[in-house]
């Protein structure tokens, strides 16, 4: 955990870059979301621990933690910046001084604002979501048998599983406060297609929809992506786990193969060969199950709901280039590897603070 830093450690020049950006980010949004009907508030870096930020009515100042600041990107930093133009929106725009806090008022400015989700509030899942998720559980334990086709049928049926959970879901419409958005991973200064494809892996088996946001630290001028991925509860603390445990099985499957090989086979393109065939053959066992539910009357066609969620938090998308990968000997070994992964069980609905040994090859 960070140390708790007090303003008087950060440099004055630095403080004031930090509160012109508030200012001007509250500038767009103010213009962008609400035509400028509100009035620029004072600025302020506090020194707090226990909370993110605040709106104060009485002096109209508008406050973010310094420690909030220093360990995040300007994609949290804006979001809870955006809440607390909620707070002052149902005061002033509203004229609701007496509203509470979090209540009807505050949830129709956070529509208003673009903040309907939070990928920090990760609201609690439904008696029947913690029992659908246990059972997917037991099915990724035995997914991690040493015996093949006893894994393989374990791994499709807790595919099977969530697809027809998701299917029934359809019939029901799905509010849209059952929807709610998540950021995985830290920023990365130019996206390694091996990454691209676990966003896709995701995007096509986990019924969540994914976005690569460009945002940065403020301590600095580095400018990266991160992974934003977009649906209901129950399926983002799927994805979030499989997220986790593809990624450190990329690292360790690499480090493992790396050993094994001949120094001249240990350079940035192997790794990468490597690490994208351990994606695409990962890819294609998932669309062998797929396949095998669509046998069975069991067809995936989308998400309209989640479509209108994602539609009005990112109105303007571009579409990220694929790259290029080489067939060689490593992207085939990386297949191969990734033909064998299993998801091993470590996820109880809230995300794992150990991610260690989560898949097995």
């Amino acid at each position: 955990m960070s140390r708790h830093r007090t303003p008087q450690e950060i440099p004055l020049q630095l403080q004031r870059q930090w509160l012109n950006a508030l200012r001007e980010r509250w500038e767009r949004i103010n213009r962008s979301e609400l035509d400028g009907r509100l009035k620029a508030p004072l600025f302020a870096l506090d020194d707090a621990t226990q909370r993110l930020g605040r709106w104060d009515p009485t002096t109209r100042t508008l406050g973010v933690s310094l420690d909030h600041m220093i360990a995040n990107t300007w994609l949290e930093v804006e979001l809870t910046l955006r809440h607390e133009m909620a707070h002052q929106v149902v005061y002033e725009l509203f004229g609701a001084s007496q509203a509470a806090p979090h209540g009807a008022l505050f949830q129709r400015a956070c529509v208003l604002l673009g903040i309907e989700g939070s990928p920090r509030a990760k609201h609690g899942l439904s008696v029947h979501e913690k029992r659908l998720l246990g059972r997917v559980r037991k099915l990724f334990n035995l997914a991690s048998s040493t015996n093949v086709h006893e894994a393989q049928a374990a791994l499709a049926a807790a595919n099977r599983l969530m697809l027809q959970h998701n299917l029934k879901k359809l019939d029901v419409n799905a509010s849209q406060e059952s929807y709610g958005f998540r950021w995985l991973g830290r920023p990365l200064g130019r996206i390694p297609l091996e990454q691209k494809l676990v966003g896709s892996v995701l995007q096509d088996f986990f019924f969540v929809q994914c976005i690569w946001l460009r945002t940065g630290l403020l301590q600095g001028d580095k400018v990266g992506s991160v992974l934003e991925i977009v649906g209901q509860q129950h399926n983002l603390v799927l994805a979030e786990h499989v997220h986790g445990v593809l990624v450190e099985a990329l690292n360790r499957l690499w480090l493992a193969y790396r050993e094994a090989a001949p120094k001249e086979r240990r350079g940035r393109a192997v790794r990468n060969a490597y690490r994208i065939g351990v994606m695409m053959g990962f890819r294609e066992q998932l669309e062998q199950q797929r396949s095998e539910c669509s046998e069975q009357g069991l067809i995936w066609m989308g998400e309209p709901g989640l479509d209108e969620f994602f539609g009005r938090r990112h109105s303007r998308t571009q579409r990220l280039r694929g790259g290029r990968y080489r067939t060689s000997g490593a992207h085939k070994d990386g297949r191969r590897d990734g033909l064998s992964l299993r998801i091993r069980p470590v996820f109880d609905g809230s995300t794992p603070r150990r991610r260690g040994n989560l898949l097995s090859a």
